[in-house]
């Protein structure tokens, strides 16, 4: 299964699908605080941004390394505390 990225506020997600994405961000902060309507597909442009100021790899750099999916999929930028308001 294709991995897309998502962001979720400054978070990146590489999941199949915006509910997956949630899934993700649900192993790492309280579940139930990202609504589908805060899951975001980064276009290609947002693809070839570093994944972080201090990543040597953009985000699709980042994704390919991963590999396949496992579970829901893999959190890629974790901005903790995130505001679902970004």
């Amino acid at each position: 299964m294709a991995l897309i990225a998502y962001s979720l506020g400054r978070n990146i997600v590489a999941a199949a699908s915006p509910a997956d994405a949630i899934a993700v961000m649900d192993r790492h902060e309280a579940p139930g605080r990202w609504r589908i309507d805060d899951v975001l597909q980064l276009g290609a442009d947002d693809l070839e941004l570093q994944v972080d100021e201090s990543s040597p790899e953009t985000v699709a750099e980042a994704i390919a390394r991963l590999g396949p999916v496992s579970g829901p999929g893999y959190l890629v930028r974790w901005d903790y505390p995130a505001d679902p308001a970004d």
